[in-house]
């Protein structure tokens, strides 16, 4: 944790009790309370600000406790040390700071020019940047310094308005009455110009008060010199453009269209900051924090709710650039169509219409684009080597292929062009039935498939029954890669056995004798009196494995006070899995003793 660095009074304050607030700028710096052109309790309460207070939502709205800046404004009156980050928070320091700002004397703008500034601002001038800073040079050394100071903290303020809600207006309509001590007379002509006027500094430009003059000063020049103050960021408002008086009151600022790589930037910094909770709550409670855990704190509940946002901006720039990589051409007409539908838009001169490109070469072109798609995703060519995923982004790449090239050729309808489509037909066909049938296989064991239909799927006379031993359970999640890769090889290894290597969509399904596991195979050819005893030893063996794991289980519970999570059975990971498999197991023998009419046998 930073320890921030006290404030300390000189021995001059402390012995002759010298005030700090309401005290005038220039009495402060013969007091020796003033570096680098700034009062040293202002630098202290902005640094304080810098590193606690420039997310907090309503940052100088939301008064601190009256008794808090009391006290903190008697003790630095009083010469004490203060330590604002064990005594104070960053509500109260913000009410701190304007109260030094208002308790000026003079103000921080001298009164002097303050009608000359109301008049530019009302007026019609071509050269306002200009004009401001002719009329601010007119400020004494040590005000002009506290401002720029001022202005360019409240510039990092206005940089993370999203999270602080601080705009350039609400940080003009806190601090304009606090900058410019008007008189009852002025405020009456011009209630809202202090705070218009604020506004004005921060909108056209971030450093609006740099000039030859403060840099003669030796204080500011200082304070300018120091390579610890990050500079101010670029605005892209310009003087020239400047809102006039009738729109600054009620215009609100527009939110800038993020690009990729901010998107991904402010991702990255959200995850970033969700992780660090995660850890510190697992440290704290000895598990990791479910969404509920998260949802319940207001702060992470509102950062995964900007991810959600950030996430959902960002696939919708990535959607709209491929789709712009692929520009269709407008469609042709349908030839169910009548003749004479759309007449009137054909009387247009055929001279304008380009030429179609041959087939031959709009399929190179598509055969290109879907080689550097899937080069660009890192998939492989061969079907046999992608999982799940990657077989569903390749149907959609075929999909969109063949609508580009239907847009330009229409459907193949001669021979030729169905011979030369015919591969890319083919192979859009044979994924669509591979994703068709890994969703239709039924997973014996599996406490999900009561979702999908019957816990049992029914076992036709003939066809073995897929049976999977990596199948886990609802609580362990969904399948990993390598659990679907194998349904994927299982299928395509029954695709395989096609004469022709093209699948039909009405091609019925044909199980391999190949890929059927040998123990499945065993159990449809045992007897009834063999399935029976397999019956009892695999009940045998299941009581043993639940008694194991439930011990295991309990002492866990008895040494951490909680239940066992997924990462905690890894002592006895191969328990785990054999016992889902002798649940299968039983499954499918109880299924086949019903079907052989056991009656007589239990």
């Amino acid at each position: 944790m930073v320890q921030l660095p006290m404030i300390k009074a000189s021995p001059a304050t402390a012995t002759a009790g010298k005030k700090i607030f309401g005290v005038s700028l220039l009495e402060l710096r013969g007091l020796g309370l003033v570096k680098d052109g700034v009062p040293v309790v202002v630098r202290s309460m902005v640094e304080y600000l810098e590193k606690h207070g420039l997310h907090l939502e309503g940052l100088f709205r939301v008064n601190g406790s009256v008794r808090t800046v009391d006290n903190l404004r008697q003790r630095f009156d009083g010469g004490e040390e203060v330590d604002l980050h064990q005594d104070a928070d960053a509500c109260a320091v913000a009410s701190l700071l304007k109260r030094f700002l208002r308790d000026l004397p003079e103000g921080l703008i001298h009164p002097s020019i303050h009608s000359p500034l109301i008049q530019l601002y009302q007026g019609e001038s071509d050269d306002f940047c200009k004009d401001v800073r002719e009329l601010l040079l007119q400020l004494p050394d040590i005000h002009y310094s506290l401002l720029h100071y001022l202005c360019h903290f409240l510039s990092q303020v206005e940089q993370e308005h999203t999270h602080n809600r601080m705009t350039a207006t609400n940080l003009a309509t806190v601090f304009g009455p606090n900058v410019f001590h008007m008189d009852r007379e002025e405020a009456r002509l011009s209630p809202h110009a202090g705070g218009k006027l604020i506004r004005q500094l921060l909108e056209e430009d971030s450093n609006p008060m740099v000039s030859p003059r403060f840099y003669a000063y030796g204080d500011g020049q200082q304070y300018l010199d120091d390579t610890e103050v990050p500079p101010s960021p670029p605005n892209a408002h310009s003087f020239v453009s400047r809102r006039r008086s009738s729109s600054l009151g009620s215009c609100d600022d527009d939110r800038e269209e993020l690009t990729s790589a901010q998107l991904s930037k402010r991702i990255h910094v959200l995850k970033k900051k969700i992780r660090r909770f995660e850890e510190k709550f697992e440290e704290e409670h000895k598990y990791r924090p479910s969404h509920s855990d998260k949802a319940a704190n207001p702060e992470v509940l509102r950062w995964m709710n900007e991810l959600a946002k950030m996430r959902k901006d960002l696939k919708d720039h990535k959607l709209l650039k491929s789709e712009e990589d692929l520009t269709p051409i407008p469609r042709q007409r349908s030839n169910t169509l009548p003749k004479s539908f759309g007449s009137q838009l054909e009387k247009k001169p055929t001279e304008t219409k380009a030429p179609k490109p041959p087939v031959e070469s709009t399929l190179e072109a598509v055969m290109d684009k879907l080689q550097e798609k899937r080069k660009e995703a890192g998939r492989p060519e061969d079907v046999k080597d992608m999982t799940r995923e990657q077989i569903g982004a390749e149907k959609v790449a075929l999909q969109k292929a063949l609508l580009y090239y239907e847009s330009i050729h229409g459907r193949p309808i001669t021979k030729n062009e169905r011979q030369v489509m015919k591969p890319l037909y083919d192979r859009y066909r044979l994924i669509k039935q591979i994703l068709c049938r890994a969703s239709a296989i039924p997973v014996i064991g599996s406490p999900s498939s009561k979702r999908r239909g019957p816990l049992l799927q029914p076992i036709i006379e003939g066809v073995p029954a897929l049976f999977f031993s990596d199948t886990k359970e609802e609580e362990d999640g969904s399948d990993d890669d390598n659990d679907t890769r194998t349904h994927m090889l299982g299928l395509l290894d029954q695709l395989d056995e096609d004469t022709d290597g093209f699948i039909s969509p009405v091609d019925e399904f044909s199980p391999s004798k190949n890929t059927t596991d040998m123990r499945l195979s065993n159990l449809h050819a045992a007897t009834m009196q063999e399935l029976v005893e397999q019956l009892q030893e695999a009940r045998e063996e299941k009581k043993r494995i639940r008694k194991n794991l439930r011990d295991f289980e309990d002492q866990f519970f008895k040494q951490n006070g909680r239940n066992v999570q997924k990462e905690d059975r890894s002592p006895l990971a191969g328990e785990y899995n054999e016992y889902k498999h002798i649940k299968a197991k039983l499954r499918l023998l109880e299924v086949l003793i019903s079907k052989r009419d056991s009656s007589k046998f239990i």
